[in-house]
């Protein structure tokens, strides 16, 4: 048997990149993996091969492959093989650079920060998740909202409604599994026959641009811990109105049921009272035993600024009290953006290589 997997550790915090390697490294048969992190392609494999412009350049035992020769050939760093003097084990690189980049997204870059200890006072304050939910429509005609693009509609009429804060209502991408869960249960039978209307279904998702702010620290073993309370009355006012408004998009759209995600009564037939069923959402509470909250994106955790004292890096993307060591994801962005911040990801991880040139 033969295990093909190409970056399986992406997206993933450190603490299940190791499990997840752990458990290849133990499950039987061989397996052959595409990774880009040298130390720990190091610490779980028993052969590597680099490749470079599709080339390959070595392959061999760990040790003998990460020479500083070859380091420097192939990815312009100077590094070394360390083997443990106990037990005389080798597995990790340790890497000299003259440019880093941190770009581990806004939940885990702090923590690499604070584990460093640079970064400044600033460090993990500042998070922003754009606090989301769901409402759900049932209509007599197919949705199939599997087809077609993933998020090709979006209402922004209220996106800067209070103080430059407010909220979007957008179309969705679809995870059958996840969004089963959001059905209303009353009984096994009743959320069954629900969740099989899954091929009339609309879900809009509601996206507060939010004022309020959490945090990113680290416990006493270094891992992220992350802090939202999310208790500023203007997102909370705004996360109920997105709801509200998303209930009248649908009933107006022609659903013949709505609800919102996990509400523990029946969906809103056609033919009662709107004003009513609003009014039930409306006095559940937010949050674990209510309506659901998820983060639709993290930014602002490690931001730029001017001011050392309320900003990580300065304007160009650069450590104010660390240079050489820059920035390049959504934790850079000074504020959240209010929509969604792929492109303006992008756009800061560009800027910050072009700064670094």
């Amino acid at each position: 048997i033969l295990l093909l997997l190409d970056e399986p550790t992406n997206h993933l915090d450190p603490r299940h990149q190791l499990e997840l390697l752990a458990l290849l490294r133990g499950s039987g048969p061989t397996v052959l993996v595409a990774l880009h992190s040298l130390d720990l392609a190091a610490q779980y494999a028993d052969q590597l091969a680099i490749m470079d412009s599709g080339r390959l350049v070595d392959a061999g035992p760990p040790h003998a492959v990460l020479t500083d020769a070859t380091l420097r050939r192939v990815f312009g760093v100077s590094g070394g093989f360390v083997t443990d003097p106990v037990t005389g084990a080798a597995h990790r690189v340790v890497i000299n650079a003259p440019q880093v980049v941190a770009a581990a997204g806004s939940l885990e870059t702090p923590a690499l920060l604070l584990r460093s200890g640079i970064g400044g006072p600033a460090v993990g304050t500042g998070l922003r998740l754009h606090p989301a939910t769901l409402v759900s429509g049932i209509y007599d005609e197919r949705q199939e909202p599997w087809f077609g693009p993933a998020m090709a509609g979006v209402m922004n009429e209220f996106a800067e409604a209070h103080d430059g804060h407010g909220y979007l209502i957008e179309c969705v991408q679809h995870l059958p599994g996840l969004f089963t869960a959001t059905v209303p249960w009353l009984s096994g039978a009743q959320h069954k026959e629900l969740a099989r209307e899954y091929q009339n279904r609309a879900d809009w998702v509601v996206l507060v641009k939010d004022r309020g702010e959490g945090s990113v620290t680290v416990d006493a073993d270094g891992e992220a811990v992350h802090w939202y309370p999310f208790t500023d009355e203007l997102d909370r006012r705004h996360f109920r109105e997105g709801i509200e408004t998303s209930i009248r998009m649908h009933a107006a759209a022609g659903a013949r049921q709505i609800y919102a995600a996990g509400q523990p009564f029946a969906p809103w037939q056609r033919g009662e009272d709107l004003e009513a069923f609003i009014e039930k959402v409306n006095q559940l509470p937010i949050g674990p035993g209510g309506t659901p909250v998820f983060s639709a994106h993290q930014m602002s955790s490690a931001r730029m600024g001017a001011d050392p004292q309320t900003s990580v890096a300065n304007p160009s993307g650069e450590l104010h009290d660390t240079p050489g060591v820059w920035i390049a994801d959504a934790s850079a962005m000074p504020t959240c953006s209010g929509v969604n911040p792929m492109i303006t990801v992008m756009a800061v991880a560009r800027r910050t290589a072009t700064n670094m040139l």
